[in-house]
C-alpha cells in the first residue's frame, strides 16, 4: 500500500483552461490522478471528470503525519 503522503505527491495540482471556452481554471488532471487514485476518477460520456472529495481523507492523513513531524522536530529543537 502506498503512503498517503507518496500519494499526495504524485498529483499535480494545475491551472487550465476549459476547451468548450468556459474560462480559466485550477484542479488535476484526471489521466494523472487515475494512476495514483483511481477510485477518484470517473467518466461521464467519453470524458474523464475528478471526484475531488475522494483526495479528502489522504489531505487529513498527510496533515496528521506532518503535524507529527514538526511536533517532533520542535520537542528536539526545545531540548
Amino acid at each position: 500500500m502506498i503512503s498517503p503522503i507518496k500519494k499526495i505527491e504524485a498529483i499535480r495540482g494545475v491551472e487550465f483552461d476549459w476547451r468548450n471556452g468556459d474560462g480559466h481554471d485550477v484542479g488535476v488532471i484526471a489521466e494523472e490522478l487515475e494512476k495514483v487514485i483511481p477510485e477518484a476518477v470517473t467518466e461521464i460520456n467519453g470524458i474523464k471528470a475528478v471526484y475531488y472529495y475522494k483526495i479528502l481523507p489522504l489531505l487529513i492523513e498527510v496533515v496528521k503525519a506532518q503535524q507529527a513531524q514538526i511536533k517532533k522536530l520542535q520537542e528536539v529543537s526545545n531540548a
